[in-house]
């Protein structure tokens, strides 16, 4: 049974609920400030690997300060009730406000640069987002971009000096090798970099193509790798080409459509290397422009083909998939500017998440 009060905190209506937790409305009587509070629900607050993942989550996204980054105040137990206390955000997420549809040129680039931004912060405090998506991404009433749910992040620092203030224990007691098995795909399949939907250890970069997919996301209204359920997104990412984001959005300017490419790169070699690169190029594309970004909206094509499954998958997934390294020669940008297959729109429902345990 949920508590009507955790300390001093008053618990109102509820915000939001997913596999792992359900996020609720709150009042934080001693500062007079309306607040978020995320509860661990159901089995997964009896479960003690749960509570230590969600702990962890807590640590993580607490240890990185970023205006682009969802603040926790506090988190800790409650009569039994794993609890964390963040900012109360209001808006929408990115997926929703995408509803199917590109974005203005313009304000895509704006959340790409301020989602680019925070996410630099956490690689140089040695964290890896793992499940960046357009449904982990916030849009405020402001128009601000806040990046969500570190659940599946990973500190990828061997030397724990690097890493974010008070982080280091978690990096010493190995907490992160519970949630990272050799073979096993830890995130969600429509987002996945090739290393990532092949269980491969995993580097900056990932997060560096899953930008790449939200991009494409903004840009066209669609996703760019389809299929009827996780396995088939998985083999798309892995083997197949997407189509060029100006050939469903035709507003999209060449220099946009080139840093897409680059971003979903295949060979992690060939991608961008950092996401501070990326941002770069994002911003001299928004300065070089000035105002001639300001562009109507089309409406983005379409393929006929039916919506993939809406099943969840929850527990871990070992990739059968064909090795993509073998393919580096021919994933070149001239590989995704040929004929390739068309994306279909993918809303929040085809975001198969294949992890041993799934946020809110």
């Amino acid at each position: 049974m949920t508590p009507e009060r955790i300390k001093q905190y008053r618990l109102s209506e509820k915000l939001g609920e997913g596999g792992m937790g359900v996020v609720y409305r709150a009042q934080d009587e001693e500062l007079n400030r309306s607040v978020a509070i995320k509860l661990l629900s159901g089995k997964c607050a009896e479960d003690p690997s749960a509570v230590e993942r969600f702990h962890r989550e807590a640590r993580i996204t607490a240890a990185l300060h970023h205006p682009h980054i969802c603040t926790v105040y506090e988190f800790g137990d409650f009569a039994d009730h794993p609890y964390m206390v963040m900012e109360l955000l209001n808006g929408q997420t990115l997926n929703e406000l995408l509803d199917g549809w590109p974005l203005e040129i313009s304000r895509l680039l704006d959340i790409a640069i301020q989602v680019a931004d925070a996410l630099s912060v956490a690689h140089a405090s040695g964290i890896i987002h793992r499940d960046v998506k357009s449904s982990n991404i916030f849009i405020t009433e402001h128009g601000a971009a806040k990046v969500l749910d570190f659940g599946l992040a990973k500190l990828c620092k061997k030397d724990v000096r690097g890493l974010a203030a008070g982080l280091e224990p978690l990096a010493k007691r190995g907490t992160d090798s519970s949630m990272s098995i050799p073979g096993l795909a830890i995130g969600t399949a429509t987002n996945m970099s090739p290393e990532q939907a092949a269980g491969k250890e995993l580097d900056s970069r990932s997060d560096v193509f899953s930008l790449g997919v939200v991009l494409y996301e903004m840009a066209t209204g669609s996703l760019p790798f389809q299929g009827l359920d996780a396995t088939q997104i998985l083999q798309a990412i892995v083997n197949e080409s997407y189509r060029l984001p100006s050939k469903l959005n035709p507003n999209i300017p060449k220099e946009l459509d080139r840093i897409i490419c680059k971003a979903l790169q295949k060979d992690r070699a060939l991608r961008y290397q950092t996401l501070g690169d990326l941002k770069a190029d994002m911003v001299k594309l928004q300065r070089d422009s000035g105002g001639s970004l300001q562009r109507p909206l089309s409406r983005p094509l379409r393929d006929k083909r039916p919506a993939p499954s809406q099943s969840c998958i929850t527990t871990a997934f070992r990739s059968r998939l064909q090795p993509w390294e073998s393919r580096a020669g021919r994933d070149s940008r001239d590989s995704n500017l040929g004929s390739c297959r068309r994306s279909a729109q993918c809303g929040e429902s085809a975001q198969h998440r294949l992890a041993v345990l799934t946020g809110t």
